[in-house]
């Protein structure tokens, strides 16, 4: 697949998603897939896309880098506190840019590598594993 968005069908995802089969893109776009079949469906991928409905940071975005898939996501408040636009992730807002940053992600494969290379990056040096994130969410509510 060209792109890969698992998660809930909703109605500006879907918009998106028409858009992007019609412009030739191969799109795989369900709900319920998990552990293994989730995994592999992703890695038969070349771009990881998140559409976050609530303004949050989910973890599709954490399991896309994970996968070193590069990342195309809406643009959340939280996302500027652990990653950099453009380096680690493609940001939009809208279904229009979105269409459009996927397109040009997926013509250049030198940013695609660029951004691989970073996710190993931080994989390898443990920033951003579960430990990490509960020490900064302890620290923060003062727990620590």
């Amino acid at each position: 697949y060209d792109v890969c968005l698992v998660g809930l069908l909703y109605p500006q995802r879907a918009t998106l998603i028409d858009k992007l089969r019609s412009d030739g893109l191969s799109v795989f776009y369900d709900i319920g897939l998990i552990f293994d079949e989730y995994r592999q469906v992703y890695n038969e991928s070349k771009i990881a896309l998140s559409w976050s409905t609530l303004d949050d940071l989910p973890a599709r975005v954490w399991e896309g880098m994970a996968m070193k898939l590069p990342v195309v996501t809406n643009r959340v408040p939280d996302l500027k506190h652990f990653f950099i636009e453009d380096l680690d992730y493609v940001g939009f807002d809208t279904q229009d840019e979105a269409e459009q940053k996927i397109l040009g992600l997926l013509s250049n494969e030198e940013k695609q590598n660029i951004m691989k290379l970073r996710y190993q990056g931080m994989i390898s040096s443990g920033v951003h594993t579960y430990d990490s994130r509960i020490q900064t969410i302890l620290e923060t509510v003062g727990l620590l």
